[in-house]
């Protein structure tokens, strides 16, 4: 399950996989140079998981992305990780002595 806050970009994750097809790589092969599993690629591909660690740089790196990775993680991601959006909730969080969740499903 994804919680709020830990949700990655499908524009990220399109680019992600535009260029590790390219340099003709899968993605058992990508996980074994960043240090994540192949179902952990897949998700952050799917746009379900937002990419951690040094997965940005080290894939910019290795699948020859010239940058492009760089630019559009720091755009969609800060230099959090998380969405821009997500750092005022994060704050008024991190303060609170409780919280109470209610969703449908």
């Amino acid at each position: 399950m994804v919680h709020s806050g830990e949700r990655g970009s499908e524009s990220f994750g399109a680019l992600l996989r535009f260029h590790r097809e390219r340099a003709g790589m899968t993605q058992e092969g990508l996980g074994g140079h960043v240090g994540y599993s192949k179902s952990q690629v897949a998700m952050v591909e799917r746009g379900e998981r937002a990419p951690k660690g040094r997965l940005v740089e080290t894939a910019d790196q290795v699948l020859g992305a010239q940058g492009a990775l760089l630019v559009l993680a720091e755009k969609e991601f800060g230099g959090s990780g998380l969405r821009p959006w997500t750092e005022d909730y994060l704050a008024e969080e991190r303060k609170a002595s409780a919280l109470h969740v209610y969703q449908t499903i």
